[in-house]
This record gives C-alpha cells, structure tokens and sequence, in this order.
C-alpha cells in the first residue's frame, strides 16, 4: 500500500538554522524535550574513542549527562546536571507538567520505570511516575490531551523481544490520588510487532509509521523491516490503516506540521540495513516524507541536514529541532539544528 501525490509537499521547504554544537563525542537515545524556552536532553549512549582506537570495538557506553541550550539566546550548551542513573534509548515526550520519561536501558537492564523531569529552584529533578506495564526501551511516545500514548519497543536487549503494545497515562491526573494514574493497555494497531518505530500525533489521532518487527527470515534479508502505517482515533478507540511509507524509516524522526501533514526527516531504509558489513556502510541516506493525512498520500521532499537518527525532534513554537544522534553506524553527531518548514 504505497501512495504518492501530494501537491502542497512540492511547495514545501525546510529552513536551517544552524545551533552549537552539541557537547562531543553526542549521544544516541537520550530523553528530550522543553523546559519553558529550554531545550533539553538527558542521558544517551554513545561510542567514546580515543585517538589510535578502532571505532568498531569500542563498548558502548550509557550516562547521565542533562544538556541544555536556550532557544533565545542560543550561545551555548550547559551540561551541569545529572540524572539519578544512566539511561538511553526510552521514550519521552513535553508535557505542561515537565518532560515524561519513559522506560529505556543500560548495558545490562530494559527499564519499566518513568519519571517527571522538571526544573526547579535552578536544579533538575525526578518526580517518580507509574511504572510501564512492562519494561520497554526502543518505543516511541506522542501526547495528546494531557494523553501520553507509547507505542512499539522492546522488552529486552534483542530484535526478537519486539513489543505490541499501546499504553495510555493520563499526566494530567497527576497529584489527584484518581485510581485511574496508571498505564492503560489499549488495543494495538492491525499490524506486525515492532521497535524502533515512530509515533506520532497529528489533529487529535496517533500514528505508528515503521520499525522493526523482530521477525527475521534469515533467507529474506531485512524481511522484520517495516513500512506499514496506522492510526489511531482516541474518540473511538480505532484503528486505521495508512498508506505505507514509500521507505522504512525505522529509528527515524519527525514531527506534525501544518495542520493535517506529518514531516519524516530522518530514518534508515532496507537497502542500508541489509548492506553486508564492511561494505562502505558509513552513513545513513537522509531523505525526507511528507504525509497528507486527508490525502492519505506520501511525498518524497528535499532532506535539509544529513541523516541523523535515534533521537527525538523536539517541536516548538513552529520549528523543529534536531541533536545530536547517531549519523553513521556507531558514529554520533555533534551537528544541532533548528528546522522551519515553509511554503513557498
């Protein structure tokens, strides 16, 4: 199911604005999001190498680390604070009540737990939240409403333990002592298992676009690489099935624009994936979508900023913005981005 045409994708451009450099060597997976006019992003992993070293036999490593950069001002990163443990590779997203996160990893555990990240008194702190119903790392959050729906992931350190799941937490019962202030399990999307999938909201509906589903055909290469789309109608607790992204754009991001559009900036495609290592794998492509949800249609536009996946773009007051990451197998980006879409 692949569809393609939409005539205002053409009309579409992607404004840079080039921000610091985020703090070397950058992190892949970290929890992000807003803070009044303060971006934020805690935790992350990535792979320090000395000089002399080979890249590919350094162990990964998992910290603690919360960056932040003002939006106004814009001059520096400050790394002053930490979280309680180091963490990568859960899911988060903004709220009025500061940043959930949730769930995520370290070098030997997948995490059920979530927290509140918020400011105060100049200091970061974590208010404990209900756990996930069970652990997952590698899923991906959107919120509507005070809802926070998390959907996808896995629940250990491999492919094969992909998640079906979407789980609902009302944040706005927060401190209300209500019964209801847990994780509840809804019905998942028609569709296979995944991880490293995104999802998104958009005009009041969630959509989970890609992933991995874990079900690997050792004949078929890259055959748990997904494409399938759906949403999801919280008014009627429905799901629907989209148009499939013309590319996988699995550990990707992106973010709602422009009333019914979503924009896809990064992702890995099946014919990165499945290339035989050693073979000049040294980067990602970057191509960009746009989808129409009234269209039901997807357009290729031009990527504005080289392929940088596994982390979240963080959406504000009409731009997006785009750190750190990981640009190239085991390789981590430093290049920080503020990205307006405009029509021509």
């Amino acid at each position: 199911m692949c569809c393609m045409g939409i005539s205002s994708a053409a009309e579409l451009y992607l404004d840079l604005q080039k921000l610091p450099d985020f703090p070397a060597p950058g992190v892949a997976g970290p929890f992000a999001g807003m803070l009044g006019e303060t971006l934020v992003f805690a935790g992350g992993a990535n792979f320090p190498v000395s000089p002399g070293e080979d890249l590919l036999t350094v162990p990964k490593v998992w910290h603690p680390d919360i960056h932040t950069l003002c939006t106004v001002t814009g001059k520096r990163w400050r790394s002053e604070f930490h979280l309680d443990r180091p963490v990568a590779y859960g899911a988060s997203v903004t709220t009025p009540y500061g940043i959930v996160c949730m769930g995520g990893e370290d070098e030997s555990t997948v995490f059920k737990e979530c927290f509140l990240l918020r400011e105060e008194n100049g200091r970061f702190i974590q208010v404990p939240l209900p756990d996930l119903p069970a652990p997952c790392a590698y899923g991906a959050a959107a919120v509507i409403d005070n809802k926070i729906y998390l959907a996808g992931g896995q629940s250990r350190k491999g492919l094969d333990s992909a998640l079906y799941n979407f789980w609902m937490l009302d944040i706005s019962l927060l401190n209300t002592g209500d019964a209801d202030f847990c994780w509840q399990e809804l019905p998942a999307w028609p569709g296979p298992a995944r991880t490293l999938n995104l999802t998104l909201a958009q005009n009041n509906k969630i959509y989970v676009i890609s992933g991995r589903s874990g079900a690997i055909d050792a004949a078929v290469p890259g055959s748990d690489i997904l494409q399938d789309v759906y949403e999801f109608n919280p008014d009627g607790s429905e799901w629907r099935r989209c148009a499939d992204i013309p590319q996988a754009v699995y550990a990707g991001t992106g973010a709602a624009i422009d009333g019914e559009k979503l924009l896809i900036l990064t992702g890995i495609d099946k014919a990165t994936a499945t290339r035989p290592a050693g073979s000049g794998n040294s980067g990602f492509s970057p191509r960009a979508w746009i989808y129409g949800a009234i269209a039901d249609a997807w357009n290729e536009i031009t990527p504005a900023q080289d392929n940088q996946i596994v982390t979240p773009a963080i959406k504000y007051n009409g731009n997006i913005y785009l750190i750190s990451g990981e640009n190239g197998p085991r390789r981590r980006s430093l290049s920080s981005w503020c990205i307006t879409p405009v029509e021509k």
